[in-house]
């Protein structure tokens, strides 16, 4: 009983203990009434906590979930060149390996796959660890080539009237000056 109060399906089993022993005092009819629960489920609660022998924890609900899920069944040449398309163009998306699979597949004589099947497997390979997700680096040349200029070349009268870099090399590196 002590672990019950903490069990994370407390409510439901106390609820259908609730139910249960409602039905062991006023019968089916009024339960049905007041509970919308048949007979047979009745039956299959107290069944549980017989096989439970007598742990009222075997009330709590069980898992809805199938026991046994669906294995993704896909073609290992078409996984094989994903992977090698991927690892010559990093940041080629779904419809521009379609593309190319295309051509491939009709080479090979393989059934064409869709787009959308082609982003789950690029989805997949990634959580398997066989291909390395690529990190876009976007950086615009124009903001570039101002921040080389301003560091490099732009006078500020802050730093003696020398560009930062300079300003650097001089005081920092010629005085030995530890920041």
């Amino acid at each position: 009983m002590n672990g019950l109060v903490n069990h994370r399906r407390y409510e439901e089993i106390t609820r259908r203990l609730k139910i249960i022993n409602f039905y062991d005092r006023y019968g089916i009819r009024a339960t049905r009434e007041a509970y919308g629960v048949s007979r047979s489920t009745i039956y299959l609660w107290k069944k549980k906590v017989r096989e439970g022998e007598g742990d009222i924890r075997a009330l709590a609900p069980q898992s809805k979930a199938p026991k046994k899920k669906r294995e993704k069944k896909w073609n290992k040449v078409i996984e094989e060149f994903i992977i090698r398309y991927r690892e010559e163009h990093p940041r080629a998306g779904k419809n521009t390996i379609k593309y190319e699979l295309d051509k491939y597949c009709r080479e090979k004589k393989i059934n064409i796959i869709s787009e959308s099947i082609i982003g789950r497997m690029i989805k997949d390979l990634k959580e398997r660890g066989l291909i390395i997700e690529d990190v876009k680096v976007s950086f615009n040349r124009r903001m570039m080539g101002y921040l080389i200029w301003y560091n490099t070349k732009k006078v500020h009268r802050s730093l003696n009237n020398k560009p930062p870099l300079k300003y650097y090399l001089d005081e920092v590196i010629n005085n030995s000056v530890i920041i």
